[in-house]
């Protein structure tokens, strides 16, 4: 493998270098780095590696482990969020090293059916914070100008459409790798997929197979959205069936 440095740019007061057109690192200001956080492919046969994320449960994330950190922008809007986030990417990519990456987010709830679907989906969630909502906008804009442009589909959420990557691409890749704690997308850990979920800190990843499922939900992978629908889905207010925790739903589906 080698790496290779292109060129650098600024967008929306952050400086970022950007490497083979679809990836980048967020630097400090005077700062240059030695080498590339996505390898340049060398004559040799690569691994296709892809990386699929969660960009809503991850702006999330840095929203929270960010707070108070008195960042702004040349405008005095608040940008903790934004600055955690690409912290947390580029660690991602600089560790991971994938040949591919798509960037996922959720579409506004009024693109969204599942909320006319269920008026109570979600209902146990305090609302969206202000300014995570607005640096949620500015990371979007910030992606698709160093180039990893963000995959909103209309009607569906950032899980649905890794879903939908994985099952019609799986086959194309060595390797997938899955960055998010939704427990849905176990469905879809086939024998070349992985869900990547944080751990302890801010960039510390957990990595979670149909072994692991087995191991310590007693289900296989296509159980996943049987036990679903028996437990209760405490994030998405989502009820089950009254009375069945994890170990009876595991054992009726057995």
């Amino acid at each position: 493998m080698t790496t290779v440095l292109q060129k650098r740019h600024r967008a929306k007061g952050y400086l970022f270098w950007d490497f083979d057109g679809t990836s980048f690192i967020h630097l400090p200001v005077g700062r240059r780095p030695k080498e590339s956080c996505m390898p340049v492919p060398s004559k040799g046969k690569t691994k296709k590696t892809l990386v699929l994320i969660d960009g809503h449960a991850m702006a999330y994330r840095a929203h929270f482990a960010f707070a108070g950190q008195n960042l702004s922008d040349e405008e005095g809007k608040p940008t903790e969020t934004t600055f955690g986030f690409f912290r947390m990417l580029a660690k991602l990519i600089q560790e991971r090293k994938p040949t591919h990456l798509v960037l996922c987010f959720d579409p506004g709830r009024e693109a969204n059916p599942r909320y006319e679907l269920y008026k109570d989906y979600k209902a146990n969630r305090p609302p969206t914070p202000d300014e995570l909502r607005r640096q949620i906008d500015d990371i979007q804009r910030i992606a698709s100008a160093v180039g990893i442009p963000p995959l909103v589909a209309h009607g569906a959420e950032a899980d649905d459409a890794i879903a939908s990557i994985v099952e019609k691409r799986r086959n194309e890749f060595d390797k997938i790798e899955i960055v998010s704690g939704d427990k849905d997308l176990y469905n879809m850990l086939y024998k070349n997929v992985v869900l990547l979920r944080s751990k302890t800190g801010v960039t510390a990843m957990e990595e979670i197979d149909a072994a692991w499922v087995k191991s310590k939900l007693g289900i296989t992978r296509s159980e996943v959205p049987y036990f679903m629908a028996l437990v209760r889905d405490t994030s998405d207010n989502i009820p089950g069936v009254k009375g069945i925790g994890e170990k009876t739903a595991a054992k009726l589906i057995e």
